[in-house]
């Protein structure tokens, strides 16, 4: 399991019970899920020797969260290795934007939503949010109380 918090240990507890070995990637010794779990890598989300590692030592990946790096991930995927949801499908969610867009054009309702597309309008948007809130003064730098 990739990644190592409360859900993870949930998911390894679950797993025990089924009789699976269960092992996490977490960069937190100790980690909640650790504590339930066979074995513990200690490595981080983006660390793509770790990752590789929980693949290559594992029949079966799966993820407690999305903010992992999915390059190699990927490729494993591609050569066979049963990483599940597909690692694909994880790069999709972590771009909130694409997700809602996808769900939106199968037909599954989401909030409406738009996309900015230049920093510099996030930041007039940040600007007009703050100074709404009487958070900036005039020359743009953020007031803190």
């Amino acid at each position: 399991i990739i990644g190592g918090g409360q859900l993870g240990k949930i998911m390894a507890q679950k797993a025990k019970k089924m009789g699976f070995h269960v092992t996490i990637l977490d960069p937190t010794p100790n980690c909640p899920a650790a504590q339930v779990s066979d074995k513990q890598i200690i490595g981080g989300f983006h660390d793509p020797e770790k990752l590789a590692q929980l693949v290559n030592e594992n029949d079966v990946t799966t993820f407690e969260l999305e903010h992992v790096d999915t390059s190699i991930l990927k490729k494993m995927f591609d050569e066979g290795k049963n990483i599940y949801p597909s690692p694909y499908l994880i790069e999709l969610i972590q771009d909130k934007y694409k997700q809602k867009e996808l769900l939106d054009k199968k037909g599954i309702p989401v909030p409406a939503i738009k996309k900015l597309i230049q920093k510099l309008a996030l930041r007039v948007l940040v600007f007009l949010l703050f100074k709404k809130l009487e958070k900036v003064d005039m020359m743009g730098k953020v007031l803190f109380y």
